[in-house]
């Protein structure tokens, strides 16, 4: 059978067996690559983000913590605190008490140290008071432990490393006594932009 295909009024010369084979080879190839990219990246009819977008989307919603989470996260732990008296429970870094980007600490205010921190346990033990940030600054000020008691806690703002990482970050904290305890519970969040004017807003409504 001979094919002949006009390009610009001429004849092309016939495909042999060989370049049909080749041809055909190549058009599944290229079907195949466009079943695993749809696979790979699938987009909704009406358009929009890819599949990736949507994966990293989530990823980054895993890691960053929101400031309703911290409140009612230390609000449990004090409530737990309170009720069992262990502080054990919240160095474990593989515990319940370390979530995604954050996680929750303890202070022990008759004794003025840190009682329990699940990612850097070389801080247990040492002063509060004499507790510096990346900057410099005093983490703890004079008159904390005594808000922290108020039923609504009290946030306080300083640089800290992110877990896994060495360079400071602006974190706020949300910090809130235990009844009935000396400790003082409490967990934050990294952001730049947030202030504590409004998230001791927020935290009036959160329960």
């Amino acid at each position: 059978m001979v094919l002949d295909f006009p390009v610009s009024g001429r004849r092309m010369r016939p495909a042999s067996a060989p370049q049909l084979r080749e041809l055909a080879l190549q058009r599944a190839n290229r079907r195949k690559e466009d079943v695993y990219e749809k696979q790979q990246d699938p987009r909704p009819s009406g358009g929009g983000c890819p599949h990736r977008c949507r994966v990293q989307r989530r990823r980054g919603q895993d890691r960053a913590t929101a400031a309703q989470e911290v409140v009612a996260k230390v609000k449990e732990a004090a409530s737990t605190l309170s009720k069992t008296d262990d502080v054990a429970q919240f160095n474990q870094k593989q515990g319940p008490w370390v979530w995604k980007d954050t996680y929750i600490f303890v202070e022990d205010c008759s004794k003025k140290v840190i009682a329990a921190h699940p990612i850097m346990p070389e801080t247990v033990g040492q002063d509060i008071m004499s507790l510096k940030d990346t900057k410099g600054k005093n983490v703890f000020q004079e008159g904390w432990c005594d808000a922290a008691k108020k039923p609504s806690g009290v946030w306080i703002e300083y640089w800290w490393p992110k877990p896994g990482e060495k360079q400071g970050s602006r974190k706020i904290s949300y910090t809130l006594s235990a009844k009935g305890t000396p400790y003082v519970v409490g967990a934050g969040i990294y952001d730049d932009n947030a202030t504590i004017a409004e998230l001791s807003k927020q935290k009036t409504s959160t329960k």
